[in-house]
C-alpha cells in the first residue's frame, strides 16, 4: 500500500496530510480474495466442527419445516373459500359522495342523512349487485335495484383538531370538529 500525500490549506499555512487508501474487494484479484478467505477459514474462531449425525438432524429439521408450511398454506386456502361462500349477496351503494359495500343485516356508518330513528330509507344509487354467481354492474347505476335500510341513530364521529400555526409570528388557531354521521342497518337488497 502506498500512501497518498495531499496538500490542504488550513488556517494561514499549508498542512500536509497523509492518506492511506486500502484497496476495495472489487479491485482485488482472485488470488488475493482466495488468500483472504483461506486465512479466515483456517482461524479457530471461524471453524465449527460438527459430526455427520448433527448434519443429518439439521437436514431432517429443514425438510419437516417445508412440510409444515405446505400444510398451513392449504388450511389458509380453505378458509378463504369458506369466507367466499358466506359472502353470497352484497351491493355497492353511493351516498354522501362515497361508495359503501353492504350486506343484508349489516350495520354501516354513513354521512348524515335527514330522518328520525326507526325510519326506513331506500338507496336508489346502486352501482353493483351480486347474488351468488350472478353479478349486475350498473352503467353507472343498476336501474331496477334498490337497497332498503333502517336508521338506527344519528351520531357524531371522532373529534378532529384543526391547528394552524405560523412560526415566529405568534399566530396560532385551534379548532375542533366532529362530523355528523348516521348509523343504518341494511334490511333488504333487491
Amino acid at each position: 500500500m502506498t500512501p497518498h500525500i495531499k496538500n490542504y490549506v488550513r488556517g494561514f499555512g499549508l498542512a500536509k496530510v497523509i492518506i492511506i487508501v486500502r484497496p476495495s474487494e472489487k479491485n482485488m484479484t482472485k488470488e488475493k480474495k482466495e488468500k483472504k478467505t483461506k486465512r479466515h477459514s483456517s482461524s479457530p474462531a471461524f471453524v465449527k466442527t460438527s459430526s455427520s449425525k448433527s448434519l443429518e438432524r439439521a437436514k431432517n429439521k429443514k425438510s419437516s419445516k417445508k412440510k409444515e408450511t405446505v400444510k398451513r398454506a392449504t388450511v389458509k386456502k380453505t378458509k378463504k373459500a369458506v369466507f367466499k361462500k358466506k359472502d353470497k349477496k352484497f351491493a355497492v351503494i353511493k351516498t354522501g359522495g362515497k361508495q359503501y359495500k353492504v350486506r343484508e343485516g349489516e350495520e354501516v356508518l354513513i354521512e348524515k342523512i335527514e330522518g328520525k330513528e326507526g325510519k326506513i330509507i331506500s338507496f336508489k344509487d346502486v352501482l353493483l349487485v351480486t347474488s351468488g354467481e350472478k353479478v349486475k354492474i350498473g352503467n353507472p347505476i343498476v336501474g331496477d335495484s334498490k337497497v332498503e335500510a333502517e336508521i338506527l341513530s344519528q351520531d357524531k364521529g371522532p373529534k378532529v383538531i384543526i391547528f394552524k400555526m405560523k412560526p415566529k409570528k405568534r399566530y396560532r388557531r385551534k379548532q375542533g370538529h366532529r362530523q355528523r354521521i348516521t348509523r343504518i342497518k341494511i334490511k333488504k337488497i333487491s
